[in-house]
């Protein structure tokens, strides 16, 4: 339950922050209701899913090998610094513009509009990729395909659960979903992100001196 937990906390902050996704998704909320704001995370949700799967697959790969470990805790720290970071900026730089056209697609444009957008994203598996070398360098020598699976779930329900607590945020009238209360929630996000870099960085730096 610890390694599920991780993922899904994981997963939950960096789809909190503050992006494109989830302004389209605000947008489409406030003017088209709950269903096409909910089909807009699905579609991210769903890319997410796929290139966190792509990922740990990857990192499964090394993360055995003698001397790697330290190098993905570096990885996985720097990553989750630069996404808490550009999201804490972006936060506090800019305040978020809630007005604006929503998307007028159908509702299966929304999901997969959403999906092209996330998939087109090269940051997405780069991100993923370097957190999850992160995650295994803690585990076992042995990555078992119980343990990807895990990984890979909690990340995908964690990004589930913020889409639809927003979706349904909107469509109770839009009041719980403002500007102050989205800065709020990205701030903390991000800071959880930064959280976590941290912890990667001095497993890092502990292999390195240990």
């Amino acid at each position: 339950m610890r390694i599920l937990g991780t993922a899904y906390v994981l997963g939950l902050s960096v789809a909190a922050v503050l992006g494109t996704i989830n302004i389209l998704a605000i947008r489409t909320g406030l003017e088209r209701g709950f269903r096409l704001a909910f089909l807009v995370g699905l579609g991210a949700t769903v890319a997410d899913g796929l290139y966190t799967l792509l990922a740990a697959l990857g990192a499964s790969a090394v993360v055995g090998r003698a001397g790697v470990r330290t190098l993905l805790w570096s990885l996985g720290a720097g990553m989750l610094a630069y996404l808490g970071g550009a999201g804490l900026l972006r936060s506090l730089r800019r305040p978020v513009l809630l007005e604006g056209r929503a998307t007028g697609a159908t509702a299966w444009g929304c999901f997969l509009g959403a999906l092209g957008a996330t998939l087109g994203n090269p940051m997405t598996v780069v991100s993923w990729a370097a957190v999850f070398g992160g995650l295994y360098a803690g585990m076992l020598e042995q990555v078992t395909t119980g343990l990807t699976l895990r990984l890979v779930t909690g990340v995908t329900l964690g990004t589930l659960t913020w889409f639809t607590a927003l979706a349904a945020a909107l469509q109770a009238g839009g009041r719980f979903v403002t500007p102050a209360a989205l800065r709020t929630v990205s701030v903390t996000s991000s800071g959880i992100l930064l959280g976590f870099a941290a912890y990667f960085g001095w497993q890092a730096v502990r292999g390195l001196t240990g």
